[in-house]
Order: C-alpha cells, then structure tokens, then sequence
C-alpha cells in the first residue's frame, strides 16, 4: 500500500503539468519582483521554489532524457531535457543568468505538457524489430490493431528512426553553433541590438551578456527540435490508413505493404473464383453418336469424384441435379491444371480440357467446331474420352464477378494495367478478359508455369505488379509478387502473404486498396516536406535568438500536431467517393464511359 501511494505521488509530482507550470510562474513572478524590488528575502525564496522545481521537474526530465538516450530513442527528451536539466542547475542553483532560470523554467514546464501530450501516441514509435516501443506513461495500454499494423519499414530509403537521428544530430551542431556565434561575432549582437521594425518586440535579454544569449539560442535551437515527429510523421500516417481501410473491408499487413500497393502500375488476376464467381455450371453437353448425356455425365462424374476443384464439383451437382448415380472409378491419376484418367471397370476413363487429349493421342476431329463455338463464347470446355475415344463434351459457364468491369476501369483510370493469368485455353481467356476490360492475357497456363508467367508480366512493367486471387492455393503466387491482395468471402484474416486481404471478396476493393495507399504515401510525402520546412526555418530563427526555448517547445509540439491532423484526415477517405470522381474524370477527357455505381 506505501508502495502504491509513493508510486503514486511520484506520478504526480514528476509528470504534472500543472505543478510544474505552478512552480515556473512562481519562479517567473519572484524574478520579477525582485527585479523591481531587490530584496534578500525573495532572493531566499526564489533559491527554495528553484531548488524545489529542481528536483520535482528538472530531475525527473534529466532522468527521461537519460533513458531515451540510452535506448537510443532521439526523442524531445534525449535531446532536449539534459540540457535543460543543466541549464536549470546553473540558473537556479548559482542564480546565473536569471533570464535564463525564467527560460529554463518556462521551458521545463512546457516539455512536461508535451511528454504528457505525446504519451498516448508513444505506440507508434517501433523497435527495429517492429515490436511497440512504449513509453512509461503508455504501461499497460494494449496496443490497437492500428498500431499492430504499422510494422517496419523495410525497403525505404531512409527509415523513421535515421531520420529522427539525424534530425538530433543537426539539432545539436546548430545548438552549437548558436553558442559559438553568440561568442565570438560581437557583430552578431550588434546586429540584434540594431534590429528594429516590426521584429522589435522578439528581441529578448537586451541587456544580457554575449553567453547567456549563446546558451539562451542554444536551449531555443534545441527545444525546436521535434524528432517525434519524424519518428511518427510516416507511421501516423500508416497507421490510420490501416484503420481506415479496416473500416472499408481492405485489411493491410503493414506499413510496408501498404507502400508498396500505393506504387503498384500492373494488376494480375486469376481467373476462377476472383475474376469470375467461382460457380461454374454444366450448361450443355455435346455427345457422339450412340452416347447419351447421361451416359457422358456418368463417365465424367466417375473421374471427377476424386478431384476438389471447382469443374469438378459443377459435374457432380449436375449429376446430383439430374439424379444420375456417382460410381467412383478407381486407379485415378490426376494432371494438374489439365484433367485426370482413372479406371472404371473393363474401361480407362480421360476426363480434362482439349489439350490433355490431343496430348494423349484423343482424335478431336469429329467435335472440333463444338468445341471452338463453346470457348468463343468464353465458356470452358471438359472433353471425356473412353479407351482412347471421344465419347462426349461438356461446356461450363462461370460468370464474371457483378464488380469486375468497374473494378477494371477504375484501375485503368489510376493508370494500373490489368492482366489475366489462366490455365484455360486462349480463346475462352480473351473472351473473358475482354468482357471484362482486361488488356492482357497469359493463357494455357499450368499450376507449375504460373510463377514463371508472373515474371514475364513483371518484367514487362515499370513499377510494381499485384497479384489477385481467391483461391488459398495461390499463396505462393501472393508472397512471389511484389503485392499480393487476397479475396475472403468472410470476415476472417486472409493468408499472411498477402499484403491486403478484402474482406465480403468484392473485387472492387483492388482499386479501392491501392487508391487508400497512395492517398496515404501522398499524407506522408506532405508530413515528410513540413518536418524538413519546419526545422530548417524554426532552427534558423532560433540560433539567430528570434524564438523562446518555451516557445520552441510549444512550437516542436504544433510541429508534430500538425503531422497528426495531416494523417488523421485519412479518416475522412471514402473509397466509393473518390472513385465516383476519379471515373467522371477520366470520362470527361473520354478515357471510359463512366461510373454506373459502387459495391461495397
């Protein structure tokens, strides 16, 4: 129970905003009293209230400096509160410079007020490992799916956390800087004293000696300095695009992810079950002479029974449908992506797409036109063989997602290419990809050929390519391209080599993710600009004396507000919206005929 209250009371004490700016106006009221009054009683007293906000503010602030600079951090504190902590020492405790102890006062109060701003931000700032750095007033808050999200920054340039180490690095040379100008060009102060016009009322300490004004602008170039901002300026950002797409059904795996979708120019679709509906239905059945469709359906059923994929389980439903009885044949031997052949008593059955027949030694003469107007409808063609003779056909429809034309042309409006990979043959894949508005079409491809027909559409693109796919055995395809955007019916998490899983399967959530991504990388490419704008003017005018180190707290502050609010406007991003005007757009210079509605 001690425990709990001296805990407590250390809380209250050390991290108060509103004991340490008591405590500073204390300092700064008896400064100024007895700098109207001189008398040794308020200088007792004003060396009590400094000796007291020494130790309830300064220590506690050297203290968290000291632990941020240890970790390696590169925060406000590491870089900021030691310094001050020194400044305090000098000017409260020797009574130095008494400028410098309102400063350094005032200073100190403010830096408490950010830290306690700052702490429910702290989970944005991660490790190099990605795990949340949390900061002491952060304990014991679970981290948000927000933050989970964020991840590292593998693949970029320059990482947060260089940059926040060289944003410290150039604070502490222009600290420097500052306190040798101050020292050794007297022209320097002349110049400040002469300064006149509406800059007159910044000049501050007209009277001081030349090296409290130089450890006045040092102080001042350090407490501009907002590494937290540049530490959390890209991952705020990140963050709220996870959030955000969360609440559209679009579930990004990282900040690295989520980057590289935002530089995506070529879309690759599978086709069965993500360009179309992955329903497909028996819808005619062709047979020879002395074949009867049902005697077809049998053979087929027979051989289709130990397969899972989708032609097969359309050939059992109309079995099932037609109440035709299923006989398992036996001795099956499948050939990916292109049939099976098994044995069904006295007689071998071959059940698969054209090409595994004419590679079996099948004559398709006798149905080749059937077989040519069925694919040039877009429709997939099953031919059944028995004993090495063409008994039969049977034509398979599967239409297109309702979404997949608008999915396309908003893509094609965002200068993404679509392309088509598919183990059907060319002229049933080109009827669907045209109804679909796709440009690019891989046919006749094999499960085991698919990765290399990825590379061949990779390299033919300036930028990244993105695989699309609904089916759970094309993970290795998802995690092989540079993005991958998994497709679930539900609202379960996708396979973890996707960088975007779309929950409710709507395609239209491709273009939707890569529209939130690069909405976001345009948040961070702004965040990036104002960080460097900032400290290059903010660090200039304090070096040149022009701000207060309180002042340049308050500002540091309004530096990583300002990234903030930029990043919380990702909140506000409506898909459908922006995707409604980016078609009227591209309408009205004739790209496309418009947008006829949207699909959540």
């Amino acid at each position: 129970m001690n425990a709990n209250i001296h805990k407590s009371l250390h809380i209250i004490i050390s991290r108060s905003p509103i004991l340490a700016w008591s405590l500073a106006a204390v300092v700064v009221a008896l400064h100024i009293i007895s700098t109207q009054a001189p008398s040794q009683k308020i200088l007792w007293l004003g060396g009590i209230c400094g000796a007291i906000f020494l130790l309830t503010v300064g220590v506690p602030l050297a203290s968290w400096g000291l632990r941020d600079a240890w970790r390696r951090w590169h925060s406000e504190a590491s870089l900021f509160a030691v310094p001050l902590f020194i400044v305090l020492l000098c000017s409260l405790s020797a009574r130095l410079g008494p400028p410098l102890a309102v400063a350094a006062a005032t200073a100190a109060a403010m830096h408490v007020t950010q830290r306690r701003i700052y702490g429910p931000f702290r989970r944005l700032e991660t490790d190099e490992a990605g795990a949340p750095a949390h900061d002491a007033e952060a304990a014991g808050r679970d981290d948000t799916d927000a933050s989970a999200c964020v991840g590292t920054e593998e693949g970029g340039a320059i990482s947060s956390e260089q940059a926040a180490r060289a944003v410290g690095w150039a604070g502490l040379c222009c600290a420097v800087l500052a306190l040798v100008l101050w020292l050794l060009v007297p022209a320097l102060s002349e110049f400040w004293r002469s300064w006149g016009g509406p800059w007159a009322a910044f000049r501050l300490m007209d009277d001081a000696p030349a090296w409290t004004r130089g450890v006045y602008a040092a102080l001042a170039a350090l407490s501009v300095l907002s590494p937290f901002a540049v530490r959390t300026g890209f991952r705020a950002v990140m963050a709220q695009a996870c959030e955000t797409g969360r609440a559209w059904g679009m579930l990004f795996r990282d900040a690295s992810a989520t980057r590289t979708l935002g530089g995506v120019t070529l879309a690759v679709f599978d086709k069965t079950g993500t360009l179309t509906e992955g329903r497909p239905s028996v819808r005619e059945v062709a047979c020879t002479r002395g074949v009867t469709d049902r005697g077809i359906l049998a053979w087929a059923a027979a051989v289709e029974a130990h397969a899972a994929h989708a032609l097969a389980r359309a050939v059992i439903e109309r079995c099932q449908r037609d109440g035709i009885s299923i006989e398992a044949a036996e001795d099956y031997e499948p050939v990916p992506g292109l049939g099976g052949a098994a044995r069904k008593g006295e007689a071998t059955v071959l059940v698969g797409r054209p090409r595994l027949l004419r590679e079996r030694g099948v004559d398709l003469s006798e149905m080749e036109d059937v077989i040519a107007g069925h694919q040039s409808r877009g429709e997939t063609v099953v031919v059944v063989a028995v004993n090495g003779r063409l008994v039969g056909a049977l034509a398979m429809h599967d239409a297109l997602r309702r979404d997949s034309v608008r999915a396309t042309k908003l893509l094609r409006a965002l200068g993404v290419r679509a392309a088509l990979i598919s183990g059907d043959n060319k002229a049933t894949a080109t009827v669907l990809a045209e109804q679909a508005g796709i440009e690019q079409v891989v046919a006749d491809v094999l499960p085991g050929d698919r990765a290399y027909a990825l590379d061949q559409l990779r390299s033919e693109t300036i930028g990244k390519t993105l695989f699309v796919s609904a089916s759970p055995e094309d993970r290795g395809l998802l995690a092989h391209a540079d993005a991958g955007a998994a497709l679930c019916p539900g609202k379960e998490c996708g396979p973890p080599e996707a960088s975007v899983t779309l929950t409710g399967g709507a395609l239209i959530g491709v273009p939707y993710a890569v529209l939130l991504a690069r909405e976001a990388l345009s948040k961070a490419m702004i965040n990036a600009v104002w960080i460097v704008a900032y400290h290059i003017v903010a660090l200039a005018l304090a070096v040149l004396g022009f701000i207060h180190p309180a002042v340049g707290v308050g500002i540091s502050t309004l530096a990583w507000a300002i990234t903030h609010w930029n990043a919380r406007r990702l909140g506000r991003f409506d898909p459908e919206a922006f995707g409604r005007e980016i078609l009227e757009r591209a309408a009205r210079r004739g790209f496309t005929d418009g947008w006829t509605g949207a699909c959540r």
